[in-house]
């Protein structure tokens, strides 16, 4: 901020490729909290969930952790893939993104931008 600096958005990755370490609800917690404080957007890339190897751990939401801290000020972008553990096919070019509590004109210029990628036109 005192370089005239503005975050818009923070990357979470969670699990880990390829350690398949997961983060844990007071890990989620302290960065939801802080986006939630800042008006951070959270890009929760979260394709590997079914991918957790370490002894004990499990995985957890950033949109579970925005609900039990009651965060309803947080916006969370959280984005899956169909080739990493949904179908568990390597190679398959499917994902999507749940959108929680994004502003309404944000999620019609992605519908927009998403309609541009399936209908385009001509080169």
């Amino acid at each position: 901020q005192k370089e005239g600096f503005r975050v818009k958005a923070l990357a979470m990755i969670n699990p880990g490729n390829p350690s398949g370490n997961a983060m844990t609800h007071s890990n989620i917690q302290v960065i939801t909290e802080f986006c939630a404080e800042h008006g951070i957007v959270l890009m929760a890339d979260e394709v590997y969930q079914s991918n957790v190897y370490a002894e004990g751990a499990r995985f957890v939401s950033a949109k579970k952790v925005a609900l039990d801290c009651h965060l309803n000020n947080l916006q969370v972008v959280s984005i899956h893939s169909t080739s990493k553990g949904l179908i568990g096919e390597c190679g398959r070019r499917g994902g999507y993104m749940e959108l929680h509590h994004i502003d309404p004109y944000v999620k019609f210029q992605l519908y927009k931008l998403n309609s541009v990628e399936y209908y385009g036109g001509p080169t």
